[in-house]
């Protein structure tokens, strides 16, 4: 063997290598926190997809007038539910702003 070719297979090797080793020396992504106030928001939209889809269900006779109107209360009362634990973590985050606010003040004349 020549030690061109010699050479070329340890770098083939060393790259190979590295593309087999690469998913244990990269750190993995942190995982995002998600807030109660996201999740909200991401059943609130949800809710309101299901309640779109169950009206075009509805509408195209689908489903039957008293399955429909008994499952779109269901979803409609979940979405309102939903809509005022939204509200509640409003009225904490306003809370949460105003004392920031509050302190911020107080240190700068």
């Amino acid at each position: 063997m020549t030690t061109g070719s010699i050479l070329i297979g340890i770098a083939l090797f060393l790259i190979v290598g590295l593309f087999i080793a690469r998913p244990f020396l990269i750190p993995p992504p942190q995982a995002k926190v998600v807030s109660e106030r996201d999740m909200l928001e991401a059943e609130k939209e949800a809710l309101l997809a299901r309640i779109k889809a169950l009206d075009f269900d509805g509408e195209t006779g689908k489903q039957g007038d008293l399955e429909w109107e008994g499952e779109r209360e269901f979803l409609v009362e979940k979405a309102a539910d939903v809509l005022r634990k939204l509200d509640e973590t409003e009225d904490v985050d306003a809370a949460i702003e105003a004392a920031i606010a509050k302190i911020l003040n107080e240190v700068s004349p």
